[in-house]
């Protein structure tokens, strides 16, 4: 997509494709029923381009993203958290704050691959870095990793 201004857009779309197996939302345009804040366009003197963050809203992309059965990469939308490398090669002896981002990371991973269960790719919370969302699943569990993508 070019873009989008709320999920229910994004909803329509998947009404009328369901088949769907990569999608890229584009460019967020303004705060719609599905944005958040962080959506808001940035200033003119802002260097940072429009933040497509959603962490409060997850079960509600979840459901929706639930209607493309065959989906498997989905860009647009920052689901996660930002973590330390190290708290992704660890979950012990971190401070408070970093082990609960990553508690909410495993939550919001755990949410998206049970709604989507073909789900295996989406954006990483630091897009600059060329890297990506996996989750790896084993076992009837989902784990996320963070992993290099090529672009």
């Amino acid at each position: 997509m070019v873009g989008w201004s709320d999920i229910e857009d994004v909803k329509k779309l998947a009404e009328c494709f369901p088949k769907v197996s990569w999608l890229d939302l584009g460019k967020k345009y303004g705060v719609g029923i599905g944005g958040s804040s962080r959506d808001i366009p940035p200033t003119a003197n802002s260097p940072k381009a429009v933040n497509n963050s959603v962490n409060t809203n997850v079960a509600d992309w979840a459901n929706v993203l639930s209607l493309l059965p065959d989906l498997t990469t989905f860009h647009g939308i920052k689901f996660f958290y930002e973590v330390s490398p190290l708290a992704l090669a660890s979950s012990s002896h971190l401070p408070a704050s970093e082990l609960s981002r990553v508690r909410k990371n495993e939550n919001i991973a755990s949410m998206l691959a049970s709604k989507c269960t073909k789900l295996r790719r989406v954006d990483c919370w630091d897009d600059a870095a060329g890297k990506a969302v996996v989750f790896v699943r084993e076992g009837g569990e989902v784990r996320l990793e963070v992993r290099k993508v090529k672009t």
